[in-house]
């Protein structure tokens, strides 16, 4: 039996929307907005996928951050800046020297991934940098430990 409240600790936000994406910059075209993380301790994006099994993937995801605006691209973070992690908690596709998610293998669409950002930059957003092939990407904004009050009232 479950006992307590998650719906006021955790904060949650769409950055991208399931549609069909042909390539790594339709991806960040679908997903233009950063992840504000201003008054939250804990900022995760979570990607997603719907099950496609097409064929190999050439996928290769990385964080960006900045302090300029929600729409502007950023710099890389650095790799001791983030957290990846699959849903099941194999990282042999994402190593913790690099903290960038390749995606090489039929069957890598089949999970979630998990990107904790650990930085200290007000927005991050997460980019495809590498693709060519056909995905339904899906990225939501995850969001806890809040300075001030509840994510919702």
């Amino acid at each position: 039996m479950s006992m307590r409240d998650l719906l006021h600790e955790v904060k949650f936000s769409t950055l991208c929307d399931q549609i069909d994406c042909t390539d790594a910059a339709a991806i960040n075209a679908a997903s233009p907005n950063s992840l504000d993380t201003q008054g939250y301790e804990s900022n995760m994006i979570m990607l997603g996928f719907a099950d496609t099994d097409t064929g190999a993937y050439d996928m290769v995801f990385q964080m960006y951050e900045s302090d300029t605006s929600v729409t502007h691209a950023g710099s890389a973070c650095a790799a001791a800046d983030v957290v990846v992690m699959r849903e099941d908690g194999v990282k042999t596709k994402c190593p913790a020297a690099t903290g960038i998610l390749t995606m090489d293998a039929v069957g890598d669409d089949d999970f979630v991934y998990l990107f904790q950002y650990v930085g200290k930059k007000r927005w991050v957003r997460l980019t495809a940098t590498v693709g060519t092939v056909n995905v339904t990407p899906s990225m939501i904004g995850v969001q806890a430990h809040a300075r001030r009050q509840p994510p919702y009232a």
